[in-house]
């Protein structure tokens, strides 16, 4: 039994003796690669730059006439953004299924310079929507391969028809205007 105290005695010692004795355990920074140690980051020391020019006084007036303004005249300090669709109308001609898309594009430039005809997922994107229609209007639906209903296929933009109120449909029937976009 006096051995047990003895050895239970001596152990609380050690035991005692380790929380006094703590020797500072170094912490190191690892590198991203997590292999490497960094040394620890120094502090910053305060800088003073002395050769600077001198300061020189400016007069006089300074044109601005060549600087891009927006609309409301105010000066641009970003570069302008890119111009974004927008719906110029829906021409005053009519027109067959069938007709060819550079037709369709020609009727467009001369009722609203600068535009060509809609696509379907453009004109479902602006912001605002269009006015409906007076009727249903051409626009391009996609570029690709359309199948011509056993005549085969063909390969390009194609056009398809949009409903007053934004619903596609096949075209065919009276003839329709035609929805112009342009920037």
């Amino acid at each position: 039994m006096r051995t047990v105290v003895l050895y239970g005695f001596v152990m609380v010692c050690v035991t005692a003796v380790s929380f006094l004795v703590v020797t500072p355990v170094e912490r190191k920074i690892l590198n991203p690669d997590g292999i490497t140690a960094l040394s620890a980051p120094t502090k910053p020391a305060q800088v003073e730059v002395t050769n600077f020019p001198p300061v020189q006084a400016v007069s006089g007036t300074m044109n601005v006439g060549n600087l891009p303004l927006d609309t409301d005249g105010r000066l641009l300090v970003a570069s302008p953004a890119a111009p974004a669709l927008r719906f110029a109308g829906y021409t005053s001609a009519t027109f067959a299924d069938g007709t060819g898309l550079l037709r369709l594009n020609r009727a467009c430039v001369a009722e609203f310079p600068s535009t060509r005809v809609c696509g379907a997922f453009e004109i479902a994107q602006l912001i605002p929507p269009p006015a409906p229609s007076p009727t249903a209007a051409f626009l391009v639906s996609f570029s690709g391969t359309r199948d011509q209903g056993g005549g085969g296929s063909i390969v390009g933009p194609a056009t398809s028809c949009m409903s007053s109120d934004g619903v596609p449909f096949a075209c065919g029937g009276d003839p329709m205007p035609v929805a112009c976009c342009g920037f």
